[in-house]
């Protein structure tokens, strides 16, 4: 029969309708009037007291299976993309191995002119003098070559501390202006090597946040460093005087010749060291990269200093 309140059919023997709870004794079995209109509501016209337990609770339970929603599942961020900033890691090797290059070249030419000046002083003659400033200037021309190239590879070993959600007080911003605010590009670009640096330690797991803070960077960041500024600064100083009265300027382009070659030799193992570090690190918390990533494919073994 049918329910007049929901229009549900039930059992002729039922007594009360499964879906509603009105009793349905003395109901007839004929169709119900077709539904209201769309919008309202059929209202049950026993009170609400008087429908019984079972029907005021639950329903009689359905012999279809109740679906069910599958557990939610989290979803970890992309490994090789930073949060909110689109930068993806990638490897810095290549920019590595070619201030590597311009480094073999300028400790070379710079060193070969240092040492011919060096003769020229010896047997005081002045053309060795002359070969020696001559060499050494296509050591200040591959450093006008180099320095580009050194500060997009700070910026990008920079901006490769993002994807692991690292708090920098160095950005990527800082990577190039370092290079050109007066005064503090006399040490701002080894602060942020360093940062880079304590930022790739083994036992640092991301996210790094501020933890790569207070651990000790390595002491040859500083000795290039200053190495690079001295000697150069020194060799400038004796190169334009060939005036056999001033005998103290060629001996300053001496000087300052050897320490620039040393400081570019080791500016070779600073840049190879921290490049091999960051992609060791990569290796390490990064094995799901994104596609735009980008490391070296074949396993290396890093440099350690």
């Amino acid at each position: 029969m049918y329910c007049p309140s929901c229009t549900s059919w039930s059992a002729e023997s039922a007594a009360f309708c499964w879906k509603c709870g009105l009793p349905l004794r003395g109901q007839t079995t004929e169709p119900p009037p077709p539904p209201p209109a769309s919008g309202s509501r059929p209202v049950s016209s026993v009170p609400f007291a008087s429908r019984p337990a079972q029907a005021l609770h639950a329903p009689p339970p359905s012999p279809y299976p109740t679906p069910t929603r599958p557990p939610s599942v989290h979803h970890p961020p992309l490994a090789g993309s930073a949060i909110g900033t689109g930068w993806t890691y990638r490897s810095a090797s290549g920019l590595a191995g070619s201030i590597s290059g311009f480094a073999v070249l300028i400790a070379l030419t710079v060193g070969l002119g240092a040492t011919f000046a060096f003769i020229g002083l010896v047997v005081d003659d002045t053309d060795p003098i002359v070969i020696g400033i001559a060499i050494s200037l296509v050591g200040v021309f591959a450093t006008l070559l180099q320095y580009p190239l050194l500060i997009v590879w700070t910026r990008r070993i920079t901006g490769n501390l993002l994807p692991f959600q690292a708090d920098l007080r160095f950005g990527t911003g800082w990577a190039i202006a370092a290079w050109f605010i007066p005064i503090l590009s006399l040490w701002y670009p080894i602060r942020i090597w360093n940062q880079a640096w304590r930022a790739t330690r083994p036992d640092l797991v991301p996210p790094i946040g501020w933890k790569w803070e207070g651990w000790p960077a390595p002491t040859i960041h500083a000795i290039c460093w200053m190495l690079n500024f001295i000697g150069s600064v020194v060799w400038l100083n004796g190169v334009p005087t060939l005036d056999p009265e001033a005998a103290p300027a060629p001996y300053l382009q001496v000087a300052g010749g050897w320490l620039w070659a040393l400081a570019n030799l080791l500016l070779i193992f600073v840049v190879q060291a921290l490049t091999s570090r960051q992609d060791t690190y990569a290796r390490q918390y990064l094995p799901n990269l994104s596609p735009s990533s980008h490391l070296p494919p074949a396993p290396f073994r890093p440099v350690q200093y």
